[in-house]
């Protein structure tokens, strides 16, 4: 029950993305900034600011195309990268 009412909401929401660019924007952009984790020799851990750079998101309720959804975007204005 559970796995149908997910599958249902997916084709729902992928349906409604794809209908969008008659009544909208398929996909939107965030400004994202990246910080790097690097870990030192001495064990400790040095922090790299990027400068932000849009994102580019969809306008919907599950990821596609490889693009996260611009609600999660707008959510999360940093990426943290391990190195």
């Amino acid at each position: 029950m559970v796995l149908a009412a997910a599958a249902a909401a997916f084709a729902l929401d992928t349906a409604m993305w794809l209908w969008r660019p008659l009544t909208g924007q398929r996909y939107g952009s965030y400004p994202v900034r990246k910080v790097y984790a690097v870990k030192q020799k001495n064990g400790s851990t040095s922090f790299l600011f990027d400068d932000p750079a849009p994102q580019t998101c969809v306008n919907a309720l599950f990821p596609h195309p490889g693009a996260a959804p611009c609600w999660y975007v707008s959510g999360h204005p940093e990426k943290h990268i391990d190195m």
